[in-house]
């Protein structure tokens, strides 16, 4: 029985990235969409400068319209991709609640802009209505940029909870805790739990505390990747052993 929940937890780490059917389904039908109105935007934006006719000028304007729209729509499917793979982790944690609550704001923000969208029916309103929209999204794509790095913290917090799970399942079931490398299996589990808990704590403090923009994501999350890679090596580490002494020491 506890070799098949470590068998499960193995198999944890080959899917940490996969987002469940639907909702990444979903995100992906609204990406596609939206390139294929962005695209026949760009080529009735040229007709219009090629041609500056009233015509034109308003099939562009509603392209323009349609690609705002299909844009915002991809973005609140994003939205629910996070959404669903941090809820699907069951983590009660503040970090990952309050993930959650940011993740519902930024999704009420892209749904009012559609509806406001959905009133642009001249140049002028499209120009308004992009620069309002420029400076008031800024604070929802920091959110959603944190979003992320909690999702990926929030599968490395899940994997360690039911890894403690199964060590304290093992834990009675080994026959001589005093065998040599009983001990040390032990000791280095216990070693490799803190190392992940505190550098889980650590990400998770870096995460709240950091600033971030649209531009400044990619520096945002470099600074997390090494310190991921390393729980996911202690991890994977910890799940070894695990193994071993379920299989060469427990009744």
């Amino acid at each position: 029985m506890i070799y098949k929940f470590i068998c499960i937890i193995l198999l944890a780490f080959i899917f940490t990235s996969v987002i469940h059917a639907t909702p990444q389904s979903d995100y992906d039908y609204q990406l596609t969409q939206y390139r294929k109105h962005h695209a026949e935007f760009q080529v009735l934006k040229e007709d219009n400068q090629k041609a500056p006719t009233l015509d034109n000028q308003q099939k562009a304007l509603q392209a323009a319209k349609q690609t705002i729209i299909s844009r915002d729509t991809t973005k609140i499917a994003y939205i629910e991709l996070i959404l669903d793979s941090i809820r699907s982790q069951k983590i009660t944690q503040d970090y990952v609640l309050q993930a959650e609550k940011d993740l519902v704001s930024a999704r009420e923000f892209y749904i009012s802009q559609i509806n406001l969208a959905k009133n642009i029916i001249s140049i002028e309103d499209l120009t308004n209505f992009t620069l309002e929209y420029l400076e008031a999204q800024l604070p929802y794509q920091s959110q959603i940029i944190k979003a992320q790095a909690t999702r990926k913290l929030a599968i490395l917090n899940r994997l360690q909870i039911n890894t403690q799970n199964a060590y304290d399942g093992l834990l009675p079931s080994i026959s001589d805790n005093t065998l040599n490398p009983v001990v040390a299996g032990l000791n280095r589990i216990n070693q490799l739990s803190k190392s992940i808990n505190e550098t889980l704590q650590t990400s998770i403090q870096m995460v709240n505390d950091s600033e971030v923009s649209n531009y400044s994501k990619q520096s945002f999350f470099n600074k997390q990747i090494e310190k991921l890679f390393n729980i996911k090596n202690f991890q994977i580490e910890l799940v070894n052993i695990l193994v071993d002494l379920e299989q060469n020491y427990a009744n």
